[in-house]
């Protein structure tokens, strides 16, 4: 390391600029080190440290606790919904709000199809629908193919189809 003289400065004051310059400099190589070969004190919900990221299969699996996601593979852990649906439907369907849908389409009365948007990895998953007239309407959600779900509501006390609003949450492989 190469240090200058500044004329008029105090010799004490260039001991001290020499022992910060020297302190900076171990402080650089135990940084470098540190990130280099990405070693240090793992973090705890107490302490700040390293994180190792969680990819998509990690979240697939969902086995490892040590692993932290980030906001774009948290989608893929089998506990997250995939889809969701506020549905109207009085005659005629209609989206209030939802996630991951393309389109819902009354074929009937009682019968709403409603589509997604990226479809599931297969038709192996869970589709839980409730009706907003709860509890005098059964509903039902049926999965026909990786990117369509039937959605069926009934009257309890007759069996009779009706047409209700319902909610609609989508869980699996996407």
């Amino acid at each position: 390391m190469t240090y200058y003289y500044v004329p008029g400065t105090e010799e004490t004051d260039l001991k001290k600029v020499i022992m910060s310059l020297q302190n900076l400099a171990s402080v650089v190589a135990t940084l470098q080190d540190s990130i280099g070969g990405l070693s240090g004190s793992p973090a705890t919900t107490s302490a700040y440290g390293l994180v190792k990221l969680a990819t998509q299969t990690d979240m697939e699996a969902a086995t490892d606790t040590s692993l932290v996601p980030s906001i774009s593979v948290v989608q893929y852990h089998p506990g997250v919904a995939k889809a969701r649906a506020a549905v109207a439907n009085s005659g005629s369907a209609s989206l209030l709000e939802g996630y991951n849908i393309a389109s819902v389409n009354r074929t009937g009365t009682g019968t709403v199809v409603v589509t997604l948007t990226t479809a599931m990895s297969s038709s192996d998953y869970e589709a839980i629908a409730m009706s907003t007239l709860s509890p005098t309407v059964q509903c039902s959600a049926i999965p026909s193919s990786s990117s369509v779900i039937t959605v069926q509501t009934r009257r309890v006390d007759t069996g009779a189809d009706i047409d209700s609003g319902f909610s609609l949450v989508v869980f699996g492989d996407q």
